[in-house]
């Protein structure tokens, strides 16, 4: 793992797994989709909320709420892109390089049911 700022950070490719880092704090799990010219980017978000498969913020919530009322499981959607449009120059992002990547992969495959 590494950490490195804006600038560095929007040079990344495609694919680049990634949190945004506060000194001491990470962010949900995310990977870098796209560059929105050299200002924004795009990412998916590894996070509960974000995997939810629903069509609005009012479909999610209330699937949400069922599944708290009946332990009802819901679909997940892992391909939802989000924009960052924060522009904040000062935030530094937490890289998770390939091999801290592929031990991910390996915990995943060898533990998860």
């Amino acid at each position: 793992m590494k950490i490195v700022d804006r600038k560095t950070f929007m040079q990344l490719p495609t694919g680049t797994m990634f949190q945004k880092y506060t000194p001491e704090i990470c962010e949900e799990l995310c990977i870098k989709d796209s560059n929105l010219q050299d200002i924004d980017f795009w990412y998916y978000c590894i996070d509960g909320i974000h995997a939810v498969d629903g069509d609005d913020d009012v479909q999610v919530s209330d699937m949400l709420y069922q599944a708290e009322r009946d332990g009802q499981s819901f679909n997940s959607d892992l391909r939802v892109v989000s924009r960052d449009g924060c522009f904040d120059q000062d935030q530094l992002f937490l890289i998770w390089e390939p091999a801290d990547v592929a031990k991910l992969v390996d915990l995943i495959t060898n533990r998860c049911q």
